[in-house]
């Protein structure tokens, strides 16, 4: 038996190239993920895939709402939340908030292939609790600021500039001998009058009853009088100009 020229027992099998067989690509022009090139991938992935994003906001401030709770805004929040859901649906990648693409990552035979996802945001506008209150006028605490009109308004700016950072001011309103700071949330005040330096006394009245539980409004009053020394210089002026008129 004579064998063929041609054929030889030691040659080696043709590599088989894969084709898509959706689009019917060669491997060589695309990426592949499994059996499939990377776009029919996609086009196949991305039925079930979110293209928009919905998050809570307060229109007024800007916090979103999150795991049963207002948070103030930040990029960093908005990336977490979107990276959190997409992954949950078993996706890699992270979310571009700038592009508004999802920059996802196939593993396919060891290899990272990169593809984007286009993901926008809609806002669902809902006022968040501190804006609803204060635009009702709700307040927990007042601080009643009397004495020198100096060191009234000194602590009167102070005060306000601390307490912003930790809840809202309702109002604030001018009074016979001082002024009225109308403090929305009052858990942290005493904290900060005392971090001030300022000694107080505090009262407590009752305003009302909320899932039986007695609600009662804070009142703190500051007595801010001149130094003793400045008193003393005063007096003694007033003192020269009795003599001199005499």
């Amino acid at each position: 038996m004579r064998l063929c020229p041609y054929f030889s027992m030691s040659r080696k099998p043709l590599a088989i190239e894969h084709i898509c067989p959706h689009c019917g690509v060669l491997e060589d022009k695309k990426p592949f993920v499994g059996e499939h090139c990377i776009d029919c991938t996609l086009k196949r992935e991305r039925k079930s895939w979110p293209s928009e994003m919905e998050l809570t906001r307060c229109p007024k401030c800007g916090n979103l709402w999150r795991e049963r709770e207002w948070k103030k805004v930040a990029p960093s929040l908005i990336t977490a939340l979107i990276d959190e859901k997409m992954e949950r649906a078993g996706l890699e990648g992270h979310y571009n908030m700038e592009a508004q693409v999802w920059e996802g990552v196939f593993t396919s035979a060891g290899a990272k292939i990169p593809y984007r996802h286009p993901l926008k945001i809609a806002y669902k506008n809902m006022q968040c609790t501190t804006c609803e209150r204060s635009s009702g006028n709700y307040h927990e605490a007042i601080i009643q600021l009397r004495g020198d009109p100096i060191r009234v308004e000194r602590a009167r700016k102070r005060l306000i500039r601390r307490i912003e950072q930790k809840t809202f001011i309702a109002k604030v309103e001018p009074m016979h001998g001082g002024v009225d700071i109308f403090v929305g949330i009052k858990k942290d005040i005493e904290v900060i009058l005392r971090r001030e330096g300022h000694k107080f006394v505090r009262t407590e009245k009752l305003v009302g009853q909320r899932e039986g539980q007695r609600l009662y409004r804070s009142t703190f009053l500051l007595r801010l009088e001149k130094p003793i020394e400045e008193q003393e210089r005063e007096l003694g002026q007033e003192e020269n100009e009795t003599k001199t008129e005499e």
